[in-house]
């Protein structure tokens, strides 16, 4: 029971944490598609950096369902921080706008 209760936990406590993501692996092999060039590497690089800091700024007052939510799906699509704040950004505005959306027939 108690080991039940503790995985379950770490799990939770885990998703409340930024991901830790392999950027320099990903940043070479989709420098590697194109290229191989370190240009590429390079933007990849930055635009991760600045992903990374612009969740790393807000991640404690994100909703923990937008952080469970954008985590899977960073994972399951491509793990990297640039995913993730892509991710987190639109829920942020979805759930701003979700009173604005009505179905009509």
């Amino acid at each position: 029971m108690t080991l039940i209760f503790l995985a379950a936990s770490s799990v939770g406590a885990s998703a409340q944490q930024i991901p830790d993501f392999d950027v320099e692996k990903q940043c070479a092999e989709q420098a590697a598609l194109v290229s191989g060039g370190n240009f590429m590497r390079n933007a990849c690089l930055q635009q991760e950096q600045r992903s990374y800091d612009s969740l790393k700024a807000d991640w404690a007052t994100l909703a923990p369902s937008i952080k469970s939510h954008c985590i899977e799906m960073a994972r399951t699509v491509v793990p990297t921080y640039f995913m993730l704040n892509a991710c987190v950004r639109q829920e942020i505005k979805a759930a701003q706008e979700a009173d604005r959306f009505q179905f009509k027939k």
